[in-house]
């Protein structure tokens, strides 16, 4: 169990090992659990929108193999992005952005 409001875990066992009082920050604490998103991290509109075809392109979590460059996959991400981009007037997303996305930059 992790209890947010004392910053602590503990692990609830009837019989067995039991792990209790484990102190640790809030901030050391969300940096350890996968998945969850830093407070402080703002994400730009144009990275929401990659994240979000990342998802539809590499179903169901948007990961991409380690293996497919990150020009492969901006080239796929502007196809995908390219009919709303041009009605929105937005500008097809930067290799930088994609490479971010992919968590290798």
């Amino acid at each position: 169990m992790i209890d947010w409001e004392d910053s602590c875990a503990r692990e609830g066992a009837s019989d067995g090992a039991q792990a209790l009082g484990i102190k640790v920050s809030r901030t050391h604490l969300r940096a350890l659990l996968p998945g969850v998103p830093d407070g402080n991290e703002k994400v730009g509109a144009q990275m929401r929108r990659v994240l979000e075809a990342l998802k539809k392109l590499y179903p169901p979590d948007g990961k991409v193999p380690d293996d497919v460059s990150t020009e492969a996959v901006r080239a796929r991400v502007d196809e995908e992005l390219a009919p709303d981009s041009r009605n929105r007037g937005l500008a097809a997303p930067s290799w930088d952005t994609v490479n971010r996305a992919l968590g290798r930059g």
